[in-house]
């Protein structure tokens, strides 16, 4: 008894060894050695706890990781989420609450491509709200409707910060795209291309009173009531309305009342359009640049004759206007600025020297995304 009481004692740390900063001695490797296995070293619960046994401490399997958001400000956090893809930022809003909000930050939803995506409705609000101002929703599928009109979070008059909008050949109803409408009201530049629109749609784009620029190619239901709407939008500089299967009477009214800011403009396809439209569109807008009139099967001689009084026309394309005679090309020589003819499947022998024939297969005019520019829209990115 008494032998392994000594033991025991000897095996308690006295207060110098403890006092230095280490995990383990050899002094106390060699006790540990001398102890026989036949040994009683607990004989009572009093000296069991004045036993010690020496151990590692414990070490945080990540260094550093506790230290991360005390060191670093909220700024420095920014710029680094700044590099993160959208859904990387989605999966940082659930790390902590200063991440959330930092992820809420207006400057990391800046711009966002949502191209070929199918959204609901609760989806494309919640992007809306973090303050997109340039969205891509090219060939996207709106399932539902777009904006709740029993919304708790926001009422009948809020808008939303978007100012660069395409929603080209885009599946939505024309009720819900009007919905959206009816929230963008700072809208610069917007592509409807294939859209279907109602007079809702344009109703709502009316109200849109800085847009400058409006792709409006191959959209199906716009009405002469659509175009009163379409021109009490005043600081448009570029208008693209080709395919539209305008009627008689929008194309008389569009050509006479275009505000005269427009510099580009784009018409091709019109059935409807004639000489004396293609003069009204002369005199509504003097300083066109670029004009695009191909298709318009029924235009003559004459019109040239009208294109001639553009005196700052850059471009101009009348391809497979089969009606103009090839000699009227010629008189197209004694434009000042005219340097770009499109006249597919109607080549004369002898052209203008200073003309370049047929540089550009497709118009530009308005369009958001040109050649193999994929990741931008009117040459902003949407892509990180």
């Amino acid at each position: 008894m008494e032998k392994s009481l000594c033991t025991s004692r000897e095996m308690v740390v006295d207060k110098s060894v403890l006092s230095k900063n280490i995990y383990t001695s050899r002094k106390g490797i060699n006790r540990f050695k001398n102890i026989k296995k036949s040994d009683n070293v607990f004989p009572n619960v009093g000296d069991i706890r004045n036993i010690f046994f020496f151990r590692n401490k414990r070490i945080s399997s990540c260094v550093g990781d506790d230290d991360f958001n005390d060191k670093l400000s909220n700024e420095l956090i920014l710029l680094i989420f700044k590099w993160l893809p959208k859904k990387d930022l989605i999966q940082c809003t659930m790390v902590c609450k200063r991440w959330r909000e930092i992820t809420y930050n207006e400057i990391l939803w800046n711009n966002l491509d949502l191209c070929r995506k199918t959204l609901n409705e609760i989806t494309l609000q919640q992007i809306l709200s973090k303050g997109v101002r340039i969205l891509r929703l090219a060939q996207a599928k709106i399932i539902t409707s777009v904006i709740k009109e029993a919304n708790n979070h926001f009422d009948n008059d809020y808008t939303y910060k978007l100012q660069y909008l395409d929603i080209s050949m885009a599946m939505i109803l024309p009720d819900n795209l009007a919905n959206l409408l009816s929230k963008c009201k700072h809208l610069k530049k917007l592509s409807l291309e294939s859209c279907t629109l109602n007079a809702a749609c344009c109703k709502e784009l009316s109200y849109c009173t800085k847009l400058s620029v409006l792709n409006l190619g191959m959209c199906e239901g716009i009405d002469l009531k659509g175009v009163l709407h379409i021109l009490k939008l005043r600081s448009l500089t570029e208008l693209n309305v080709a395919w539209c299967s305008l009627d008689k009477e929008p194309v008389t009214i569009l050509c006479k009342m275009l505000p005269p800011t427009i510099v580009r403009f784009n018409i091709s396809g019109c059935k409807e359009i004639i000489d004396h439209n293609v003069e009204e569109l002369v005199k509504s807008c003097p300083d066109m640049i670029e004009l695009d009139l191909s298709d318009c099967t029924v235009l003559t001689d004459k019109a040239i004759s009208n294109i001639l009084n553009l005196t700052k026309l850059e471009h101009l394309s009348l391809s497979r206007c089969y009606n103009i005679s090839a000699l009227s090309y010629l008189e197209l020589e004694h434009m000042p600025r005219i340097e770009y003819l499109d006249i597919f499947n109607m080549l004369p022998k002898s052209l203008p020297k200073k003309l370049k024939i047929n540089n550009f297969l497709y118009s530009s005019i308005a369009r958001p995304t040109i050649g193999n520019q994929s990741g931008t829209i009117w040459g902003l990115r949407v892509r990180n």
